[in-house]
């Protein structure tokens, strides 16, 4: 039985005894970490202390004294001094110390293969301007959800202080009503007793993630309904600005649906670029707002609810930011969710809800909060029955998911064309015969006796 250690911040907070922190030399804020009324000591966070504490002190100039010549009369006090070796000097700090006999400095125990160090520069060279391993907090982490907690964002097992549950949406009951809709591809007709028995045999066959998301899934998600979808698999979304002032990981969903970058107007992928644009390689899905993780019979059910957390709060905020786009400035909230999550881990199919409300007594100050609700689970590889509701469930929840996208991105649309639709009211009252507003390639064709001519 393992036990969890916890210990309170002030613990790990900066105090007098510790040396000053050089804001160039942390990869992590060390402010995240004080923000937290208590830590688990989980390997990432241990890191962090260890980068505090590991920081040389800087001194000023060292001042020359004078010393004795300890040659001259004093040999028998030098032997005593440098027997053994001498004294325990490791811990020294700020002072320049290179083995003899070692041309190269001295590399720190933490510091990566990867990273060179030039030969002119020492250890404390190096600590003071040098990279500090990159170590970011992943789902793997426990603090990983304390920090979305304490900046907004919880998770559907989220109990706030006067033990009520996160609120549900607005447009709950029409979300829950919609995932009851029968699916014709899961009919007895078109999907047999045969058809389940194969996927409750890969499923249980699927030890890791990706033979889960390659065999199950594909079932799961339905081949002739993911042809109206555009979607990718295990994408990076490195092209997001951070969802909470902390260093985590980029998120990684294993699978997600989006938008066609060209269905979204260019003004509103150049103004919402960070937003909505999740990946670098611009044709990539945009728009996201059904998100799924998976893991193998082997994976941790806690580890996916975080990571679609993740996933869901991003997807919210895009939404959201959209909708402030079409209202002409930030949108009023209307604690309704536009967006989707899944986990599907060793045989249980679950779906969450992610909406975006306004400033709360848990939420930082003047920040939105994000909220996630568990719309059901279902053991689909019990029986055909519970896999037919709980998948019939997934691919009304995608279907619905898609049909938000389109309403937002038909919007824009209608908001982008507002501009353009009064310089058109302008043209055709200076020029009535409408040849303003005429394509050119119309007008040459119009000009005259059939003879075309530039304009």
């Amino acid at each position: 039985m393992t036990t969890e250690l916890v210990v309170d911040h002030h613990s790990l907070s900066a105090d007098a005894e510790l040396p000053p922190k050089l804001p160039s030399e942390s990869t992590e804020r060390p402010s995240i970490w004080d923000t937290l009324p208590k830590v688990w000591l989980t390997g990432y966070a241990l890191k962090a202390f260890d980068r505090r504490t590991a920081q040389p002190t800087k001194f000023s100039s060292p001042i020359s004294v004078g010393l004795p010549d300890l040659r001259k009369g004093h040999s028998k006090e030098l032997k005593k001094f440098a027997k053994r070796g001498g004294p325990d000097l490791c811990d020294l700090r700020g002072c320049r110390y290179r083995r003899p006999g070692h041309p190269k400095p001295i590399k720190p125990r933490n510091l990566p293969n990867t990273v060179a160090i030039s030969p002119e520069m020492d250890f404390y060279t190096w600590c003071e301007d040098g990279p500090y391993p990159k170590g970011k907090t992943t789902a793997y982490d426990k603090n990983f959800e304390y920090f979305l907690t304490m900046n907004g964002i919880y998770g559907c097992l989220h109990y706030n202080p006067d033990h009520s549950t996160n609120p549900k949406p607005n447009n709950w009951d029409d979300i829950q009503q919609r995932l009851l809709t029968r699916r014709a591809s899961l009919s007895q007709e078109q999907f047999s007793d045969h058809d389940f028995r194969a996927f409750a045999e890969a499923d249980a066959q699927a030890l890791n993630e990706g033979t889960l998301m390659t065999r199950s899934f594909s079932t799961i998600r339905g081949e002739l309904n993911d042809r109206k979808f555009y979607h990718m698999y295990s994408f990076a979304f490195d092209n997001l600005d951070p969802l909470i002032n902390a260093n985590l990981v980029n998120a990684k969903p294993d699978f997600y649906d989006g938008a066609y970058p060209t269905e979204v107007p260019v003004q509103v992928r150049m103004k919402l670029d960070k937003d909505i644009l999740p990946a670098k390689v611009k044709d990539a899905p945009c728009l996201p707002n059904f998100f799924t993780e998976g893991k193998g019979r082997t994976g941790n059910l806690t580890v996916a609810r975080r990571q679609g957390l993740y996933d869901g709060a991003l997807g919210a905020r895009g939404i959201y930011k959209l909708q402030s786009f079409i209202a002409g400035g930030t949108a009023a909230c209307d604690d309704n969710a536009y967006t989707i999550s899944a986990t599907y881990v060793d045989g249980s199919l679950a779906l969450y809800t992610h909406h975006i409300s306004g400033p709360g007594p848990e939420a930082p100050l003047g920040k939105l909060q994000c909220f996630t609700s568990q719309l059901g689970r279902w053991n689909i590889a019990d029986d055909i029955e519970t896999f037919r509701r709980g998948v019939s469930a997934f691919r009304n929840a995608r279907d619905w998911a898609k049909e938000q996208r389109d309403k937002f991105i038909k919007s824009s649309h209608e908001v982008v064309s507002l501009p353009s639709a009064r310089k058109r009211s302008i043209s055709e009252v200076e020029d009535p015969s409408g040849a303003a507003e005429m394509p050119k390639s119309k007008r040459l064709q119009e000009d005259g006796n059939g003879r075309s001519r530039h304009s």
